[in-house]
């Protein structure tokens, strides 16, 4: 049985890649591989979930202020700029 040439490798390949499905293959050891839609949204929860790790951190080193305390030296700040 011949070998496919390498146009239509490409080809096949082409139409593989440009699918939104995602497909995995499995031997000895796994690899997955997904669309770059799939990707960067995995990306972004992740990035999402660090920041949580980092809160939920601070949280617990108590390194917190309320939100109005904040608010207000903003407010006192942006108060003394405009005035000088």
């Amino acid at each position: 049985m011949a070998q496919p040439g390498r146009a239509q490798r490409s080809g096949r390949w082409g139409r593989w890649f440009k699918s939104s499905r995602p497909d995995h293959f499995t031997s000895n050891k796994s690899i997955v591989i997904q669309d770059i839609h799939e990707y960067e949204q995995t990306q972004e929860s992740l990035a999402l979930l660090k920041i949580l790790a980092q809160s939920r951190k601070s949280l617990n080193k108590g390194d917190v202020r309320l939100a109005a305390d904040v608010f207000n030296e903003l407010k006192t700040k942006m108060k003394n700029d405009s005035t000088s």
